[in-house]
């Protein structure tokens, strides 16, 4: 092959790298243009413009009401995240309760989301508020792990007793010490034990012991147990 024939067949190779260096670039450009455009979400934007002002959050974090005749406002994809698995995409779910905005985060995988229908459409569902949140004016309420119960009228579950945080229980200022019981970990004091204990180790130090006047109780204790005295010769130092 001749010098003329190498130098061509070069130059054909970098004009087709080149070629798929450049679609490669704006294809690239073309995703960032649109994942920017969906994180911003500038549709969505200019749907809650009117809810400015006068939306309100709903219940508290930590609650998980069940919420009622929900009108689904839109659905917008994808949101990117990265992770140690790699990407991941979800849709956003929001959600008008007459003046109210409820937004929801699920995947594209979701069982729930695949039961809601298109914009537009009712749902009774429950939730659990995860945040509230200001948006441009306008209050949002975030929910997380949705269980769908109504769609459009049509019963796709039953609906579960609603669940609120507990504000916990406080005592009163009128309550009395003889109200509050012990802990059960703590051991009852016996009355007369601390005599009775200082009369037993008398009675252990002792050598004649056993001629003594000892009910049969502290008789068996008393008898030939020297580690008992050991202990009793302790107490008796630490009273001292």
């Amino acid at each position: 092959m001749s010098d003329e024939e190498k130098a061509k067949r070069k130059a054909a190779r970098d004009r087709t790298r080149d070629e798929k260096k450049r679609a490669a670039s704006d294809e690239k450009a073309k995703w960032a243009q649109n994942k920017q455009a969906l994180l911003e979400g500038k549709e969505g934007k200019n749907m809650l413009a009117s809810y400015a002002g006068i939306s309100s959050y709903l219940h508290s974090v930590g609650d998980r009401p069940n919420i009622s005749e929900a009108k689904l406002l839109y659905v917008r994809s994808i949101k990117l995240e990265e992770s140690d698995y790699g990407e991941k995409y979800k849709r956003l779910h929001t959600f008008a309760i007459d003046n109210d905005i409820v937004q929801w985060w699920a995947s594209t995988s979701n069982k729930e989301a695949k039961l809601i229908g298109e914009e537009g459409c009712i749902v009774d569902f429950a939730g659990s508020i995860s945040k509230h949140a200001q948006y441009e004016g306008v209050d949002i309420t975030t929910v997380m792990r949705i269980k769908v119960h109504v769609v459009d009228g049509v019963r796709v579950a039953p609906t579960p007793k609603q669940k609120l945080k507990s504000p916990g229980k406080k005592l009163s200022g009128g309550d009395s010490d003889e109200d509050v019981k012990p802990s059960p970990a703590k051991k009852p004091r016996i009355a007369g034990g601390a005599k009775r204990q200082k009369s037993m180790d008398k009675e252990l130090l002792r050598d004649d012991a056993v001629d003594l006047d000892i009910d049969d109780e502290n008789q068996e204790i008393v008898d030939g147990n020297d580690w008992l005295k050991k202990l009793a010769r302790e107490r008796a130092e630490c009273r001292k």
